[in-house]
């Protein structure tokens, strides 16, 4: 699994997504910390996503091919409309064919023309939409940190920027996590602001921890041409993150 959060406010929407994949059962499996899990489907629209990765990625295949075919399907709410049937059916198709099919889950977040944002959640088996007018929603195996989430918020001001509200919520989650403890949460956060005026923008963030007693480390999460790079401070290590394939 994963965790996918999103954020709705008067300033905007921040959509977060760590970077881990998982294979095999939670207890005995596999990590990987290379996928990007936040894809565009069109200009101003984006989706992002938690779960079965074969059933998620038929599905992001789907999508983008209605998109191309039609117009209207740009517009954030009326793509919306149509996620619910077009998830069901697919992941359907996927889960008879493959017994192994886990849970999934996709969150889809876009402007409009007009500067109006919007966010959706939407769930298998049925994927009924879930509109999140105002406040955070958690996704995926990620969501075991929500209950820590409200105490591990550092302050903002009492308007805040977009900006200042994805900093914040982004040292929220990495605290939440770290007391939840979920072991299929892991890697650098994917994290992109939605704006009313300034539309989707990507957003490049680094830390580094000095410890006295031996040599300081940091990561860094960019994006260069499109694509997501976690680095590696202290070895020079570069990895791009890897798209569903298409």
């Amino acid at each position: 699994m994963t965790m996918i959060a999103g954020d709705h406010s008067a300033e905007g929407i921040i959509v977060v997504a760590d970077s881990r994949v998982t294979w095999g059962p939670e207890e005995h499996g596999h990590f990987q910390d290379t996928l990007q899990k936040i894809v565009p489907l069109s200009e101003g629209l984006v989706l992002a996503f938690a779960g079965d990765i074969r059933a998620v990625e038929r599905i992001i295949k789907e999508l983008r091919g209605r998109i191309a075919k039609k117009g209207q399907l740009k517009v954030a709410r009326k793509l919306a409309a149509e996620v619910p049937r077009i998830a069901k059916h697919f992941y359907n198709i996927h889960k008879s064919k493959n017994a192994g099919t886990s849970s999934a889950s996709i969150l889809v977040a876009g402007r409009e023309a007009g500067g109006k944002t919007g966010l959706w959640v939407f769930q298998s088996p049925e994927f009924t939409a879930q509109a999140i007018h105002e406040g955070t929603v958690i996704i995926g195996s990620g969501q075991a940190a929500g209950p820590y989430l409200p105490a591990s918020m550092p302050p903002v001001p009492q308007t805040p920027t977009l900006k200042q509200r994805a900093d914040a919520l982004m040292i929220g989650l990495e605290s939440a996590l770290r007391k939840a403890d979920v072991p299929t949460v892991g890697g650098m956060f994917q994290i992109l602001t939605i704006s009313p005026t300034d539309g989707i923008r990507p957003m490049t963030h680094g830390h580094v921890d000095l410890d006295p007693d031996g040599a300081p480390s940091g990561g860094s999460m960019t994006i260069e041409q499109g694509k997501w790079t976690q680095a590696n401070l202290t070895t020079g290590e570069r990895t791009e993150l890897v798209e569903p394939a298409r």
